[in-house]
């Protein structure tokens, strides 16, 4: 809704052969119109801890996406929309961030049923490399559900992921 604002918080915990990663992201989202939306989102706090070598600990990098819905939810059909997020180096440690800018189109399908509102996403992101280091550019999944246990209190999960920056 236009003029509407969204503080979240989020704890996100990411595992792989490699190691693990914990952040703690925070978001603010406003509707600057019906079908507009724009999404702000610092990370106050990255870990990462791989099995080898050394460990960081420190800010993430900034996000911010607009989001514009191109067809309206209907009885039988979901909700359509387009996002473009930027993602702007602010990490000071080379291990949690890349140093440069990357990009990401992405494709939205949502459904309310219920208390439960569903979205499957789809997208692409253009990694930012820095000097010396070659990487793939990402094709990215998630399915997620937000239920509401009332009109003040939501619960949601989430589950993503993408083809591999390195390869393997």
């Amino acid at each position: 809704n236009p003029g509407q604002v969204e503080i979240g918080a989020g704890l996100e915990y990411q595992t792989s052969k490699e190691g693990y990663e914990v952040a703690l992201p925070l978001s603010f989202e406003y509707g600057i119109s019906k079908r507009f939306t724009f999404l702000f989102e610092p990370v106050p706090l990255t870990i990462i801890h791989p099995k080898t070598g050394r460990h960081a600990t420190g800010l993430g990098d900034l996000e911010m996406t607009l989001f514009y819905q191109l067809i309206k939810e209907t009885k039988s059909f979901p909700s359509i929309s387009l996002s473009a997020e930027v993602k702007l180096p602010t990490a000071k440690d080379s291990l949690i961030g890349t140093g440069k800018t990357g990009f990401t189109p992405f494709l939205i399908a949502s459904k309310t049923t219920g208390k439960f509102f569903t979205s499957l996403n789809l997208s692409y992101t253009l990694l930012g490399e820095p000097k010396g280091v070659v990487a793939n550019n990402l094709f990215n999944y998630a399915a997620g559900t937000v239920f509401e246990l009332s009109p003040k209190s939501l619960l949601f999960g989430e589950i993503y992921g993408n083809t591999s920056a390195i390869g393997g």
